[in-house]
């Protein structure tokens, strides 16, 4: 939440969002454990965070995956988030 702050994203898109990537987690994923179901609510905020601001900034999407492949600081605070915090525990299930 601390991160949706940064952006100034308004309450109610964030509370939509939220319910969207609980609903997404709780249907799809019912039988995963739940700290990988907590996971994919995280991911899918971030990916509806990127959905939106695409339509606004699309340079972004491109300077995250370049930050990222480089090992350099995100300029966004989600996609900084997303990069430092998400991505590296995705490959406790992913790997």
């Amino acid at each position: 939440m601390e991160e949706m702050s940064a952006v100034n994203m308004e309450y109610a898109l964030v509370a939509k969002w939220f319910r969207w990537a609980c609903q997404v987690a709780n249907n799809f994923y019912p039988d995963h454990p739940l700290d990988l179901r907590v996971l994919i609510v995280l991911c899918n905020l971030a990916i509806f965070y990127i959905d939106d601001i695409l339509v606004t900034d699309p340079q972004l999407l491109y300077s995250f995956q370049l930050a990222l492949v480089t090992h350099q600081p995100q300029r966004d605070p989600i996609l900084r988030c997303l990069a430092d915090k998400l991505i590296p525990r995705m490959w406790r299930y992913f790997d």
